[in-house]
């Protein structure tokens, strides 16, 4: 089973700096996405990944102690996680 996260781009870009860029982590990140769509008539662009539940907890750990701003959305995931 799969988690899917749509993080914006400048919090994604954030987030690789601030990791170890030959972590598991990272090579997660570096499959990630390109995502755009239209919300309130606007283009909103994130990056998409993919991820199991144990990496959702993983990146969800870095995210709290290097990035804090994109622990967010790997904690709305989480539910989804925990769903399936």
């Amino acid at each position: 089973m799969h988690v899917s996260i749509q993080i914006p781009i400048y919090q994604y870009d954030n987030f690789v700096k601030a990791i170890n860029p030959f972590s598991r982590a990272a090579d997660i990140l570096k499959h990630a996405d390109y995502h755009r769509e239209i919300k309130n008539g606007r283009f909103e662009r994130t990056m998409k990944l993919s991820c199991t539940p144990d990496e959702l907890k993983m990146l969800r750990q870095l995210a709290t102690q290097h990035c804090p701003e994109v622990a967010p959305f790997f904690w709305q995931a989480f539910p989804k996680a925990r769903a399936s």
